[in-house]
Order: structure tokens, then sequence, then C-alpha cells
């Protein structure tokens, strides 16, 4: 078999190239035809310096021969062609790279390899290591049209092809190569040798007939085909994989057309892309946040079709245009960036040693027509009538189009917050996507169709459970709007090109639904700084070394950020060598560096500038303006922090219409109606706080001036009033939603140094120790917030945050109270439902046994609660589109039936309140008695018959507990409240079964208990626990309390069990029963004997256990209290109280209060019906000296009083100084005061009174005498205690002719407040107060200016330490 070597056109210096290394053997078919495999290589002729290349070894080949093809019968031509058919089972395929070398290789190099290929003219060597991972086979099918001249019913040629089980390695170099053989070898125009015109029949060609017909078809079916790109060269030691693409089921289709079209087609069933840099042993990632997610491309997990199409990637090119076509479909990708970034980096890699344009017009001559054909022929434009057109013609040339288009069907494009875990926060677009770019519609050159497009985020492992929406699904109309077309008679328009005109991007949509919450914000912020890292420019080249280095190290000097600069600066339509120099002078600014270009360099004629061919290019197709269009666009914001989940506000911008101008002026206006709601938490309802507001806001971007420095001017039109509602209950709302979010997110910020290593818990999945749900969000709450200043420096500062798990939040909680087991159910109706079904009287009790609704499918199912139980519940469900029912006007109710009791009407929870229903009693049970089994509750209730219950009002407590969560709890009308400091038990009765009991669980104190609803009407005891006494003798009746808001107070007493008289003491309180604002009792229907109407008489009150005594000491130091006749004393502390149980208050009580350097006191006589009054006490130091203190008496109820101890005026020395202080005109001292006062300064604060009523309500004071032990001090001038500040001069007077010393000391006075309303707090400070809070020590002086001559009135002074404080006094 001849050989014969075909080099077309290409490179023409030192190539690499594809070789077929074969020995096959002639087939003939059946016209007596030889085949004969063809060698490519891309190298010519031309030179015979050493090269390198590729080889694929070992072929075999198995059988050929010729079958007749039938075409199908309905195609135009009914002829059968005779085809050449070849099988062809290539066996032990391998690929690796090669050299090219001269023929005889051993001449100059030795002895020759024994993988040599030797040809006549040349020689090929191995270089490098196998590119396949292990030997595949390849099936190929050959047919030929041997009836090529007749008819075209077939391609000319077809080749189907078969791979499998193939894994191939690429590095940087080999990339490189293979890139640079598609480009420059097989990509090259060649021209066609056709037969002469008059040997074949006319309307088999395409230039004569038009028609068109395939000359090539070329199909590989790949199964389990593996492409993996590597970071460095392929090497066992070292292997840095980057990425790997398996090709699991797909195919590759060629096809050529007789018209000089072109179409390649990729279809993959099944395609998977993995990030491997951290795939098993890569490399060392110590200190390395791993990827886990190393399958970047994979299929959607909510696709319904896993079959179906996956990727398709078709290209089709033909002499005018050539268009690209991507359609994604059901796929779910993985946005890692830095993988994204070093994959875009690796495939933009230029091929090395790239030809030159002049080279190759030099080598080949053929090469300029062909590419003048390939950009199409330039013709002069029409001279047209005008002016300006009538002078000269314009050349318009006919640019060579490329056409994009892209479908996403069912896509999920993912970003996560944590990539070192798999269960991780994460946000996912999806929906349909339809991208369409023309550049030859100049109207309307781009335009996309998204439709069914939404935003939402989850945690990924349980993307159903976890989804929450953050934009709702939207249909979106992306248009970019070109330049109008004028018309031919245009006139002096013609001097304008049309391109020169940026184009407008229109955006529009009906309606936009954003919901944005905390925790959303926090993922975006943890999102947008792995972006930013992943993003981050590298050091700047050094441009000196941009020209290409030796070929061995090519890949590790030139960064590949600087041949992405170079190609866009090439696509631009410069030269290579000026972009490099322009690179250069701009020290790398690629804006600069195209402004020099524009100004020093020529364009070359072969790659004009305009916006078909550089569309990548942002400076070359710059736009004019954004516009959007919108219906309505609606944010909303909610609260997910700590403890809740409910929305905080809405803004509404309707009929809105933006316009942003790009270029030169940055200026941009919006037309909308704007309104705002916040959503009132109590009410579960949304109120307005911005009314509909219709405005016109314009705003420009304005240069520096001589004035002023650049700036932003914005403006705001408006017909009408703004008008803004600002409730009580939004700046609550607001004051508690800032409080939480700030404590949420500052709680992990604690100054760590620097140097610490990490800890192990970050980049978890799990929250750090310390960090979950199990501090108390009282805790949080009063935590002090930090500023918003200090929240916007956190988040730039901030390298790691946490990615905490979403608590799931149930608005709803019920607890059961009613002391006897419960059922309830959910319904969700509308008010009109629930006006018609209120229609009659809710308050008669006959009505109740009527209480159905007719909302029976909303009810949900029946769930039990046992006494003292508590059970969460919602109404509805989780939501993806989250808070979507709270514009719905749907009323949230329950339905709760009591055991003993009928069903309840439904009550509603949306609002907080005290709502109740009457329930009759159930009459149809088949149980005979009512209450909670022994083993169920510590409560032991005695069987109580039906026959006996009465209808009774079960109350609805509806209350907010922590930020939105309300709880229900179900009780009866009678409570009772401990207001002591023991717990209290509470025994009931029954008048008819005195013998069986019931003990209900102790009451602590400050808590509320609410008595079991069928023991309501039964006799009530109490008395203190663990006590050893008895319950009270006079039971507690509330039936004799009719009226709502009456109170009614009465005392009891619990006897001691001791039956030692000394050792027995009683225990004595108050019993307050108050009517609550329930509705007059109404009579039921119920047939009794003489046929009269019989009333139950339903509580409605709380019973409020008091103390008789509470003794309070608001003095700043410890009282001593004790009760004259009677056992009762003790101590008690700074704000305390003391509970006086055993204090008798129908008796006469004498009151003494002692204190310290205070022993003696006149008691204070308290008799029996003390009403509120405030009445002195008279108390004497150890020198006999009064002090006089106010006792203030408050009636809390009928022998339940409180006595509160205060002083009328605090004295607080903060002078550093001791102060001695005396009434004004008095001849002694203060009470309290002693020698060590005149020493220094009393730490505590000085009781003060005036004791002389004859003498001027004014105060005085001193300094100490152990100051000046020489001087004498002198007393100031009087002041008021009563308000006010003031300053007095303190003078000291001292011998032997020297000038004295003066104190000038501060005096503020403020009256306190709540139970120290009748105190006057006054602070003495000095007037100057040095603080140094600087690292070193200072020294101070006070100078004074006497006569015009400066002195020192003070020696220097040091200040120490960096915390400490001087005080001036002196002037």
């Amino acid at each position: 078999m001849q050989n014969n070597e075909a080099a077309p056109y290409g490179w023409h210096g030192p190539a690499q190239g594809w070789l077929l290394n074969t020995r096959p053997e002639r087939v003939k078919n059946a016209q007596g035809g030889a085949s004969n495999v063809e060698k490519k290589p891309r190298s010519s002729p031309f030179n015979s310096a050493s090269s390198s290349g590729f080889t694929l070894s070992r072929p075999k080949v198995l059988h050929a021969g010729t079958d007749p093809k039938h075409e199908d019968p309905a195609s135009p031509e009914d002829h059968v062609c005779l085809l050449d058919c070849m099988a062809l089972d290539l066996q032990e395929m391998d690929i690796f790279a090669a050299e090219r070398l001269p023929c005889r290789p051993w001449d100059s190099t030795g002895k020759p390899e024994p993988s040599d290929l030797i040809f006549p003219s040349y020689s090929v060597r191995r270089t490098g290591d196998n590119l396949l991972k292990d030997c595949c086979r390849l099936t190929l099918k050959v047919e030929r049209n041997l009836d090529g001249e007749l008819s075209h019913a077939v391609p000319d040629t077809t080749i189907h092809g078969s791979l499998s089980s193939v894994h191939c390695s690429l590095d940087k170099k080999h990339y490189q190569l293979i890139r640079g053989i598609l480009e420059n070898n097989l990509g090259e125009p060649v021209e066609e040798f056709l037969r002469p015109y008059n040997l074949q029949d006319p309307s088999s060609y395409t230039v004569l007939s038009g028609a068109v017909f395939t000359n090539l078809s070329f199909l590989v079916d790949m199964t389990d085909v593996s492409l993996e790109l590597l970071d460095s060269p392929t090497s066992a030691e070292n292997r840095n994989s980057l990425a790997r693409f398996d090709f699991m089921k797909s195919k590759v289709l060629f096809e050529s057309l007789s018209d000089g079209s072109k179409s390649v087609n990729l279809v993959s069933h099944s395609l998977l892309a993995y990030d491997t840099r951290y795939a098993g042993t890569n490399r060392s990632t110590e200190g390395i946040r791993q990827n886990v997610f190393d399958c970047i491309l994979q299929p959607s997990k909510t696709g319904t079709n896993r079959a179906s199409l996956q990727l398709e990637l078709h290209y089709r090119s033909t002499r005018d245009s050539s268009s690209f076509t991507v359609v994604l479909n059901n796929l779910r990708v993985f946005l890692i960036f830095d993988w994204l970034m070093l994959v875009q980096d690796f495939l933009r890699l230029q091929p090395e040693n790239p030809p030159d344009s002049a080279e190759c017009q030099q080598h080949c001559p053929g090469s300029t027509s062909a590419n003048l054909s390939a950009t199409g022929a330039v013709m002069p434009k029409t001279v047209k009538r005008g002016v300006v057109t009538k002078r000269s013609t314009v050349l318009v040339s006919q640019d060579r189009c490329l056409e994009v288009k892209i479908n996403v069907t069912g896509t999920e494009f993912v970003v996560v917050e944590d990539l070192s875990c798999l269960d991780t926060n994460a946000v996912i677009l999806k929906g349909t996507t339809v991208l369409t770019y023309k550049p030859r519609l100049v109207d309307r050159p781009f335009s996309g169709s998204l439709a069914g497009i939404e935003v939402f985020s989850c945690r990924l492992g349980s993307e159903q459970e976890t989804a929450l929406s953050i934009i709702d699904p939207v249909n979106v109309q992306v248009e970019l709007c070109g330049s109008p077309t004028y018309q031919s008679s245009s006139g002096l328009l013609d001097a304008f090109n049309v391109e020169d005109i940026p184009p407008l991007l229109e955006i529009q949509f009906p309606a936009l639904d954003i919901r944005l919450s905390y925790n959303d914000i926090q993922l975006f912020l943890s999102i947008a700084k792995s972006i930013s890292a992943a993003k981050a420019p590298p050091s700047p080249p050094d441009l000196t070394d941009a020209t290409p280095p030796p070929k061995d190290g090519v890949r590790q000097k030139t960064p590949s950020s600087l041949e992405i600069q170079l190609s866009h600066l090439q696509n631009l339509g410069f030269k290579k060598e000026d972009c490099k120099k322009a690179l250069r002078d701009c020290k790398g600014h690629l804006d600069q560096a195209a402004t020099w270009l524009l100004e020093n360099s020529e364009n070359m004629a072969g790659h004009p500038r305009g916006r078909a061919d550089s569309g990548s290019s942002s400076h070359s197709c710059p736009l004019s303006g954004v516009e959007v269009k919108a219906e309505s666009v609606c944010i909303c914001f909610i609260d997910d922090c700590l403890d809740c989940d409910i929305p905080l506000a809405e803004l509404t911008f309707s009929r809105l219409n933006v316009l942003q101008r790009i270029g030169s002026t940055q200026e941009g206006n919006a037309s909308f109606t704007l309104c705002g709601d916040y959503y009132n938490r109590e009410f579960s309802g949304w109120e307005p706080f911005i009314e509909p507001w219709p405005c016109f806001l314009s705003w420009q971007q304005q240069a520096a001036g001589r004035l002023h420095p650049p700036r932003l001017k914005i403006g705001i039109r408006a017909k009408q009033r703004l008008d803004v509602n600002i409730t009580s209950v939004l700046l609550d709302q607001y004051n508690t939603t800032k409080t939480s979010w700030m404590a949420d997110y500052c709680k992990t910020d604690k100054p760590t140094p620097t140097s610490s290593p990490p800890l192990p818990w970050l980049g978890s999945s799990v929250d750090p120790p310390g960090f979950g749900q199990s501090a108390p969000l009282a805790h949080l709450r009063t935590r002090s917030t930090a500023s918003l200043t200090c929240l916007e420096q956190q988040i730039h500062s901030r390298d790691v945050k946490i990615s905490k798990r979403r608590q799931p939040f149930v608005p709803y909680a019920l607890r059961n109270h009613t002391g006897c087991t419960m059922w309830f159910a959910t319904l969700t109706t509308t008010p009109t439902r629930v006006a018609l079904s209120h229609s009659s009287s809710v308050d008669s009790i006959s009505d109740i046994q009527s209480s159905g609704t007719d909302d029976t499918h909303n009810v949900s199912q029946w769930r039990e609660v046992l006494p003292g139980e508590e059970i969460p519940f919602e109404f509805e469900a989780r939501e993806k589109l989250r808070h979507r029912h709270t514009h719905e006007l749907k009323l949230h109710q329950l339905l709760v039936r009591v055991c003993g009791w009928e069903q309840v009407k439904p009550v509603s929870v949306d609002k907080v309140g005290v709502f109740f229903r009457y329930a009759a009693p159930d009459k149809n049970n088949s149980s005979n008695t009512v209450g909670s089994p022994i083993s169920r509750t510590n409560i032991i209730h005695p069987h109580v018959y039906f026959s006996a219950l009465p209808p009774v009002r079960v109350v609805f407590a509806i209350t907010m507990e922590g930020s939105a969560r309300k709880v229900i709890t179900v009780r009866s009308a009678l409570m009772v409240k401990n207001c002591l400091d023991v717990q209290m038990e509470v025994r009931l009765d029954s008048p008819s079964a005195p013998d069986k009991p019931v003990v209900l669980p102790p009451i602590l104190p400050g808590q509320s208990l609410a008595v079991p609803l069928h023991l309501t009407s039964w006799r009530l005891q109490s008395r203190p626990k663990g006590m050893g006494l008895f319950f009270c003798k006079v039971p507690i009746h509330w039936t004799n309390v009719e009226r709502p808001g009456e109170v009614s107070s009465s005392k009891r007493e619990c006897q001691s069990a001791d039956f030692d008289d000394s050792l027995k003491r009683n225990f004595r309180f108050c019993v307050v029963i108050k009517k609550e604002n329930f509705p007059e009792q109404q009579p039921a229907k119920r047939q009794v004997s003489g046929s009269t109407q019989q009333i139950y008489r339903q509580p409605g009150h709380t019973m409020y256990l008091l103390p008789t005594m509470v003794l309070s000491n608001l003095l700043p130091c410890d009282l001593n209290f004790y009760i004259k006749g009677t056992s009762i004393k003790g101590l008690l502390k700074p704000g305390k109280e003391a509970v006086l149980h055993s204090a008798d208050t129908s008796q006469n009580m004498e009151l003494g209060v002692m204190l310290e350097s205070f022993p003696m006191c006149k008691e204070l006589l308290i008799p029996p019906g003390t009403q509120n009054y405030v009445v002195r006490m008279r108390l004497y130091d150890t020198n006999n000296r009064l002090l006089c203190l106010t006792i203030r008496i408050i009636l809390r109820a009928q022998g339940a009083l409180k006595i509160l101890v205060s002083s009328p005026y605090w004295l607080i020395n903060k002078t550093g100084l001791p102060l001695i202080f005396r009434q004004d005109n008095s001849k002694t001292d203060a009470a309290g005061q002693f020698e060590e006062h005149e020493l220094a300064r009393s730490l505590s604060p000085l009781l003060f009174c005036y004791t002389d009523k004859e003498q001027p309500a004014m105060c005085t004071m001193r300094i100490g005498k152990g100051i000046h032990s020489d001087g004498v001090p002198g007393w100031c001038q009087g002041f008021s205690l009563d308000g006010g500040s003031g300053v007095r001069a303190l003078k000291v007077i001292q011998h032997g002719n020297k000038p004295g010393l003066i104190y000038n000391i501060g005096i503020s006075v403020r009256k306190g407040k709540g139970n120290y309303r009748d105190t006057h707090i006054v602070t003495f400070a000095p007037r100057y107060l040095l603080d140094n809070h600087s690292t070193h020590k200072l020294a101070f002086a006070q100078r004074e200016f006497a006569r015009g001559k400066m002195t020192v009135g003070e020696p220097v002074e040091e200040i120490q330490d960096s915390v400490a404080c001087k005080s001036i006094h002196t002037s």
C-alpha cells in the first residue's frame, strides 16, 4: 500500500501534531478501489527541525467489505446508493506526546530509541508519559457513498465510532498542544480540489444547483470516558489534579456540508464534573479548608426523568455567521468560585509559540485570500442624498457574526456557605432560562426569557424540609434594545454610524416578591466573603518578562492573568506587541492600556473593532443604560433570629420604572409608589406605617469641582404629602429586633490573640460549645448592644462565621391548667363564617350545645393534652413561601373539649388577651367520673359525677413569650396568686363530701395557680407548706364578690400544730378577692322542678394571698428592727424587705428601728385600722444628736400594711476630702459624724435631716480638720438640698500671714424615684477631674495670674497609673 502524506497550510516553525502509525492492508471495495489511512501531520515540510506530537499505536483492522444501503423511500431522490463499508476495531490504543526529529536522529543524538518511528523524511520520538491511564479500544464503522456523483441521499462519508472506558489526563502543556492542533492544523481552511465541472452532473454540485448535502458525518458514542485536567506535569510522584469530566453516556457528532458549513454537536445523557484538587493524597491540605462538594456537575435531585438529556453543546459555522447553542437540563451545578476560576484560567491558555501572521503570509501566500474570504467582501456604501454623504463614501465591512443561544431548564445553581461541610447552608437559583444573542438584529441584538426564576436557601442534605424562599418564582423578560433605524433619506444623520450609539438593556417583570431574613443576611455576608476571596487579584506580574521565555518554563513564569489581559486587548484589534507595550507602560491597568492603544496604535485591518466581533469586551460594547420596569416589587423583612420566625415589615414599590444611564454621565431616575407595612405580633396583622406615596426620584454623580469633592446629587419630587404612622408598637418592635439581632451577632465576638491557633470547631457543621440555644433568652435580651458602627467594622474584620442551623420555630403552644384531660383541634376559617356562626347570643349558656362549625374540612386531628402538659402546635405547615398566609384574611381558632364537658365554641388565638367560653356538662359520655388518674398528676381527684357538674366558664389566656411565641393557657376563671415569701398549699373540699378533700400542688412565691375546672364551686382553705401549721379555719369564699372590679379583703390565721404553747407561732396572712371584668351571669334554660330558671354562679375572680406586714429598708445601711412586746426582730440589708407573718395588725404595735451609731430611738405606734400616712421617727446617735427618718405606711388591703423606712437626704462625698456638714446657723454638727470624719471622707452616704425648725432649711459644710492641722477651716455659705446644682468655696485660714486655701466643691441634687421618692440624693464632687488614660506619667500644676505675675499655686504632682484620677479643688 502506498503511503501518502498530506501537508496542509498550518504552522511553519517548530510544530507539533497528530500522527497515525498504521500498517493497514489494502481493502478492496466493489469497484476495485483502495482505502488508505491518511497521516495528517501538524508540521509542514518547510521545516525539518525537531518538533513534538502525539502518536496512536497498534491499530488492528478486522474486516472490511461493501454493503448496499437503501435510502428512505420518503427521500426525494429515489436512488439506491452503493456504499463502501469498513468495520475497524482498533485495540490497545494509546496516546502520548512525541517530538518530530530529522530523518536520522542517531547521527547527532547517538543510538535510536526502540520506540522511534522512522519515516523517509523525518522521524518521531516519544516524550513524556502516556495520556491514557489504560489502553483503550476504538470501534469504527466507515461508510463511503460510491454513488456520490449520482445521488447525495446519504453523506459522502459516514464514520460511526464507539469509545468506552477511557481515562485521559491533560496537563497544561498537552492542552496547549492539542489546542494548537485544533486551531492551526485541523481548523485551517484548506482549498477544495474539485473535479472539472464538465465531468460531473451539475445537479450534484451545490454552487450550480443550490442543493445542500452532507459531505462528512462523524459520530462517536462515548461511554465511561473521563477527561482529567492536571495542574502539573503527568508524573506518578507529583500528580496535582484540578478537575475531571466523566462522559458516562455521551455522543459527539461532526457534520460537514457541501456549502462550506460545519456543525459540531455534543449530547450528553449522563455527565459528571469533579473537583479533584483534594481527592485522595493529591496534595497536603494542612491548614486548608477542603472542598467536600467534589461533584460540581451532577444530575438534579428534583428531576423526574434521570435518563433525559442533560447537556447539549451545538456549534454551527457558515461562511457568513456561526451559532453556538448550550442546553442544560435537570442539572445541579455547584458554584465553587475558586475552582471555576482555576478551570477558566486553564481553558484559556493559548498555544505555545503561536505563528506570526506575517510569517504565515510569507510562507503561505494563499492565506491572505483565505483571510479575506473568511472576513467577507468589502463593498462601498451607496451614496445617498444629503450633504455629508455626497462628499465621500464609507466602506462597510460585512463582519462574521456569532449567534449564541443558551437554554437552561430545571437546572439548579448552588452556592454553599461552608465548603468544608456537607451539612451546610446554601443558596439555590433555579428556573428555566432562554437567552439569545443575535448581533445582526440591530434593534434587538439580545433577548432573554427567564421563566419561574426563584432563589431559596436550604440546608444541604434536607433541601425539601428546610427550603425557604428568598425570591418567589417570577417571570423576567430581558432585552437589549439597539439604536433606532434611520430612514434612507436621513441627510446629515448618515454621518453617524448606528453602532456608535450604545444599546439599552431593558428588564421587565410583573411582580417581584423578595423575602429577606436575618439568617439570610448572615448567609449572604459569608458567601460574599468567599467570592471576594476567590476573585482576589494576584500580585501584579513583572511586565518586563512578558515576552515568552524558553519552552520549558513558560507556564511557570507567565501568569494566566497577563494572558487574559492580552487577549482582551487583542480582541480590540491591536497587535500583540503593542498590547504588551501598553500593559508594560500602564503597569498592568487594563483600562489605561486600552486608552493608550487607542491614542498611540493603529488597528489591524484584519481585526476591525466593533460590536460584532468583540462583543466579549466591555470596552467595545458598553451599555447606554439599564431600564427596569415592574408592576410591583415587594421586599418582606423577616425576623428569624434566636427564638422566633415572624415577619417584620414590608416595603412595596408599585408601578416601578427605573432608568440608570451608563457612560460619561452617571445619572438616573425612578418613578414609583411607595408604601410600607409592619407586622403587629400581638394582633397577628399588618398595620401601615407609610401610606401610599407616589414620587419621582432622580440622582446624578457629579465630578469634583473647585468648591466640592465628587458627590452624589439626589432629588425627590412628589405631589402628595408623605404620611408616616409611628406607633408605640412599631418602636417597641424595632428596639426588640435590634437588641436581639445585635445580641446574636455579637455574642460570639470575643477578643482573641491574633497568634492563637484556630479552634478545632471552626468551619464545622455543628454549633461550637456554648453557642447553642441553652443560654436563657433573658440573658441575651439584657445584654448591652453594640453600635451600628461596631457592627459594620465586625462585618469587614471577621474571618470566619459559624454556620448555624435554623431552629424550627413553632409559633403556638397550648398549656392545660384545667386540672382535667383535654382535647383540642385547630381550625382555620374566615371572618364571614365566624360572623354567621355567632349571629345568635354567645353569652347564653343554653346556646352552648349548638357550638358546631361548618369548617369541618379545615379542622385538624384532635390531640390529647394531659393536666399540666404543654404541647406546641401550628396552623399552617412549614412552607417554602414563608409567611405567605399572613396577608390572607383568615382567623386561626381552637376547638377545645374538656373531659366532662361538651365542646366549646371556637376561640380565635390571633390576638393577645383573655377570652372565655361556656361549657355545658357532657351527659352522653360513657364514663361516669371526671378528673385525672393518680398516675398522671400529683393532684388526687375524687369521683365527681356528671349530674353534679354545673356549666363552667373556660378561660383562654393568650400571652406572648419570647419574641413571637404565643402561649394559650386553658384554665378556669378562679385564680389563686401567692404574694407571700413562702410556698402556700390550697385545699378544696365539697360540703357534700367533706371527708374527701383535694390538696393542690404548692404555689411558689409570686406564682399563680388556677383552681381545677370541676372544683371551682368547692370550699377553699390555705396554709404555708412545711411549717407544721393547720389550714386556716375560716374558708375563703368568693361568691359574695359579685360586681366586676369589686375588691374584698379579709385576714386569715393558721394555728400551730405543736402542743407546746411556748413553741406555738401562728401564721397570719390577708386574702384579697377581686372580681375580674367578666360579664354578668345569665340564667340557663334548664328544666328543673317548678319550671324555674336556675342560675349557676360562675367564678371570675382572682384571690391574692398577702402578708399582714412588710418592712422595707430604703436606707444605704443596715437596719435593725423590732416590735415592742413581741419576739419579732431582725436585721434588714439595704434595699431588702422583711415579711412579718406573726405581726397582728388588729392590735396596737410599736415599731422600733436602730442603725449603726444610732442605738436609741422613739418607737412608732401603729394602731389598728391604720390608713396611708407619712410620719417621722426620732433616732439618736452616741452623742445624743437627733436624726429623723421618714416612715411611710401603705395600706395594701384590710389588715395588710407595708412600711417604708427612708431618710430625707443622702449626702454622698466624692471629693476625696473629709467634709463636715451641719444645718445652717446650727451650733452642732449633723448626727452620725465623729472624729474619724475629720480625718478622711466617709465612704457610705451620710443620713441628714433638718432638726431645728426655727432655723432656715439650709445646709453648710467645711473641710475636715485633719487635712490642715495648722489651719482653721471655715464654714461655707449655706445651700439648699431640695434641688438644682451649685458650687461652694471652702476656705482654710492659715497662720503666719500665709494666704488662705480655697476648695471649690460642686453640688448636685436629684430627687429619688419610685420607693425612694421621699429621699433627696446630694452628691459633692470636685469641679475638675483629671483622668489619665495614657500609658505615661503626667505631671500637672495649677497656675494663677495675679498682678501680671505668674505664680505656682500648687507643687507639681504626678499621676502614676494609666487609670489614675486626680481631683483639683484649689482655685
